[in-house]
Order: C-alpha cells, then sequence, then structure tokens
C-alpha cells in the first residue's frame, strides 16, 4: 500500500511539474509556475530548515515554516506558495524573482511562513520541493477536540 502510495505520488509530481513550465505568477491557493531557465523573472527557489508540526487541534491554522534561498544576489522577493492540491494534501514551494546585472555569488535567504486551515480531521501530506528536483514529504495529524 504504501508503494502505491508513493508510485502514485511521484507519478503525480512528474506530471504536474511538466505541466507547470510557463511564466506565469499567481497568489496563494493557484499553482505557481516558473521558468527553470537563467531568464529574469520568477523562478523556483530552494528550500531549507524546514519546520511542520506533527499535530494541530481543530481548526487552529498549521503554520509552516522555512527558509528560502537564492543562489546570487540577484534573487529578490523570495516566498512561499502553499497550495492545496486535494482535500488532505499540500505542495509547498518557493520561488523568488530573478534580476539581470552584475550579480555575486553570494547566496540570499530569507525566513518565510505559510499556513493553512485544516477544514476536516484526519492527517495531511504537505509536499515540499526542497529545489525543483528534490521532493520530502511531512505529515500533520489534525484532531478535532470538544
Amino acid at each position: 500500500m504504501k508503494t502505491s502510495k508513493f508510485l502514485f505520488t511521484a507519478i503525480l509530481c512528474v506530471f504536474l511539474s511538466a505541466c507547470s513550465k510557463d511564466n506565469a505568477v499567481l497568489e496563494s491557493e493557484e499553482e505557481l509556475s516558473s521558468a527553470q531557465s537563467t531568464t529574469p523573472g520568477s523562478q523556483q527557489a530552494q528550500i531549507s530548515n524546514i519546520v511542520v508540526p506533527e499535530a494541530s487541534k481543530g481548526v487552529n491554522p498549521v503554520k509552516i515554516k522555512a527558509t528560502v534561498t537564492g543562489s546570487s544576489s540577484c534573487w529578490t522577493d523570495l516566498r512561499l506558495s502553499l497550495t492545496k492540491s486535494s482535500k488532505y494534501n499540500y505542495v509547498l514551494k518557493a520561488y523568488g524573482t530573478v534580476g539581470t546585472g552584475s550579480c555575486e555569488n553570494t547566496p540570499v535567504t530569507a525566513a518565510r511562513e505559510a499556513s493553512f486551515t485544516p477544514d476536516a480531521q484526519g492527517t495531511y501530506t504537505i509536499t515540499i520541493y526542497k529545489t525543483p528536483n528534490t521532493t520530502v514529504e511531512k505529515k500533520v495529524q489534525v484532531i478535532y477536540t470538544r
């Protein structure tokens, strides 16, 4: 069962990444996409130092903290995008704007936070794109109490 879930998730991730290669920049619950070239504009950045709670009570927002990194001083506007992909699944990616001109090879980092409010009790899976090609999954158990 775990193997089939993993395989389904892997195929879904490959499919979604193949479908999101335009330069559109959308907000919040909509899918963000970015070109993976070196052209100026919004591109996917790296995520590190990820903090996802293991559990949450009721309808309290689940807060996810992370560090977003751009590879040079040309990166600005570093941000997280948390997108709901199904009832219990979310996708977390990082983006930044890459400018042109003379850039130092010094990475740019920013501490960021994203959150969602669960609408049901259960286990939520957050698929985190640490890089455009590397993902990790974190689980959050949401418990409703009276």
